[in-house]
């Protein structure tokens, strides 16, 4: 009834199943949304209604592939989506595509997730990865999201995730 799609890249705490599927059991939402080590999120655990809030709080941390667990509703919807011109980030254009029309969203507010040692692919394409592809897939919500939770949803992922620092750039130079 519910798929999570976890990279070889990312590590996940054993504890979390149970969360999960107790989750489901007393929720029953559509998407449910796993914190991750190393980041610094803290609202509280609950269903979200708002898809602007949820956008706003947590769309750049949905860049990370396997913090998202989908129902079925939510896969069978992607078959209404195209996808085509997005390279990078589908699971985020799904994800908000969805909430924009139903908003189910569980956030689990336990740190729960994390990213190995593993060097990820766009780490050498980083500017058009998170230039260009995140970008483009964020606004292409401006018909469904207030446009300055889009902006700041851009700003966000750089600013939370440093991916664009001066120590960043500087070890992208190696």
């Amino acid at each position: 009834d519910y798929v999570w799609v976890l990279s070889d890249a990312l590590l996940i705490e054993n504890s979390i199943l149970d969360e999960i599927l107790y989750v489901i059991s007393k929720n029953h939402c559509e998407i449910i949304a796993l914190n991750a080590i190393n980041r610094n999120i803290n609202f509280p655990s609950k269903l979200y209604s708002d898809s602007n809030l949820i956008l706003d709080r947590f769309g750049w941390h949905l860049t990370l592939m396997g913090a998202a667990v989908y129902s079925k509703k939510v896969i069978a919807f992607s078959r209404e989506l195209n996808f085509s011109r997005y390279k990078n980030f589908p699971h985020f254009f799904l994800i908000f595509n969805y909430i924009s029309k139903r908003a189910s969203f569980y956030w689990i507010n336990t740190k729960s997730i994390s990213s190995s040692k593993k060097k990820s692919y766009w780490q050498n394409h980083i500017f058009d990865v998170f230039l260009t592809d995140w970008s483009k897939v964020v606004r292409s919500l401006s018909d469904k999201y207030n446009s300055e939770i889009i902006e700041r949803t851009l700003i966000n992922h750089s600013k939370n995730t440093n991916i664009f620092s001066l120590k960043s750039l500087f070890f992208l130079k190696y």
